[in-house]
């Protein structure tokens, strides 16, 4: 069912700073990436934001599991040809060695969830392949995902060539623009990142920034290849 009851999300969250990030340095349209990245949308409280997050399949989005709340305060959002659209979720799983408080206590966190939506995304959705391995120090990957960019925009999804740098990780890739500042930023969490081939090789937890910006000198990213067990038991569970 398409619901109506975050509707005043989309408004909202355009203007909110969310716990998620934006693309910040020389983006550039996303092109075919585009036909794997929805938007997710999550009212806390008297709050609302908004996430990214990546199709795996027809009803099926992972993304970080900050970026999602109760059933009934989740929605995936897209654009159709008659407008906005947005679809409830029927179950969110969150990844077990999730924490909250891993920043405050220095704990090693998953941050990623999976949503199955109560309908199909549209046909011009295309379920992200899992990349085989993990990228390695220095592959060139690229992060699409939505969100207040530099010169203002919101809501209009764009990519950012980013690398892979030290230290190697199989929880966590580090990620900085050839060129700083580059990276996630406000706006933009639960982005995949994608490797040279288009394969979902992790999803934007987290960015830095350094002389008074919020963004723009690392981004973390999750490292899905690691998951992808986990990732497929609740795919495989779901489809019984």
């Amino acid at each position: 069912m398409r619901g109506r009851g975050l509707l005043p999300v989309i408004a909202i969250s355009c203007l909110l700073t969310s716990d998620a990030s934006a693309l910040v340095g020389e983006t550039h349209e996303a092109g075919a990436l585009a036909a794997h990245v929805v938007m997710v949308l999550k009212r806390d409280g008297s709050r609302s934001g908004f996430c990214s997050g990546v199709a795996l399949s027809r009803r099926i989005v992972l993304t970080g599991a900050h970026c999602v709340a109760s059933l009934s305060d989740t929605r995936v959002h897209f654009m159709t040809a008659g407008g906005p659209a947005l679809v409830e979720p029927s179950r969110i799983e969150r990844h077990p060695a999730y924490r909250s408080d891993a920043v405050e206590t220095r704990r090693v966190s998953i941050d990623l969830a999976l949503i199955e939506a109560k309908e199909d995304l549209p046909s011009s959705f295309v379920p992200a392949e899992l990349a085989p391995r993990a990228p390695d120090i220095g592959d060139v990957v690229t992060i699409a995902g939505y969100g207040q960019r530099e010169d203002g925009a919101t809501g209009k999804l764009a990519a950012l060539t980013l690398s892979l740098r030290a230290p190697l990780s199989t929880v966590l890739m580090w990620l900085a623009a050839p060129r700083p500042p580059g990276g996630a930023c406000d706006g933009d969490s639960g982005a995949p990142v994608f490797d040279g081939n288009g394969r979902l090789a992790g999803v934007v937890a987290f960015a830095e920034g350094s002389a008074g910006r919020r963004c723009g000198k690392l981004t973390q990213a999750v490292s899905v290849v690691p998951q992808r067990a986990w990732i497929e038991r609740i795919v495989a569970r779901w489809a019984r």
